[in-house]
């Protein structure tokens, strides 16, 4: 949805794990230990090889401290992936549109990304994962609110049910603010889900 001036797939480790890990004990120390820390980051967490070594770090120190990330699931298919991120307590994918052309139209992923990929590599997470689990949607106006769009997504979420689901929406000079309606009929949709829904709406 926003720029993205340099986009890659392949996994790099952008900065030491130590030296990350340092900043989070010189915050918990400053500022009190949390509940949970979550590593997000400016890009996609799942790029940096250097992840699973990070949440060891703080587990190690803080073994009572929960460790979550938001991810995009475009790397999900990858089996080192996975394993790297089930050190995590509580995981959210990111996913606004389960139509191929209107997923990579708003995400703009890197070009070797595959559709199908993001998919199979979420089913595959989180058959194999053992703490909370989420799914975060982002609607924009006119773009993934059509009904075979909201039809899909139940559909996916029946199938892996996620403990928790997200819905939020976009709006700024490009995107007009949802309708009300359609709020109504979301709220509707998925109120039979076996999750815990959470509308985000402004």
């Amino acid at each position: 949805m926003g720029n993205t001036t340099r986009q890659i797939i392949n996994r790099e480790e952008f900065f030491p794990p130590e030296e990350i890990f340092k900043e989070i004990t010189d915050f918990i120390e400053k500022s009190g230990k949390p509940n949970y820390v979550w590593l997000k980051g400016s890009g996609e967490p799942s790029l940096y090889s250097g992840f699973k070594r990070l949440a060891q770090l703080i587990k190690k120190k803080y073994p009572n401290l929960k460790v979550g990330s938001w991810l995009n699931g475009t790397l999900l298919h990858r089996k080192d992936v996975r394993n790297d991120f089930l050190i995590c307590d509580f995981i959210v994918v990111h996913l606004d549109s389960i139509i191929p052309k209107d997923f990579l139209k708003i995400a703009r992923h890197h070009k070797d990304v595959k559709f199908n990929d993001v998919i199979e590599g979420i089913k595959l997470f989180k058959k194999s994962f053992k703490g909370k689990f989420g799914v975060s949607t982002v609607f924009l106006s006119n773009i993934n609110t059509n009904m075979k769009n909201l039809d899909g997504l139940k559909d996916f979420l029946l199938e892996i049910k996620p403990d928790l689901y997200i819905i939020q929406e976009f709006n700024n000079e490009k995107f007009k603010p949802l309708h009300e309606d359609f709020k109504t009929r979301i709220k509707e949709k998925f109120s039979d889900l076996q999750s815990e829904v959470i509308f985000n709406f402004e």
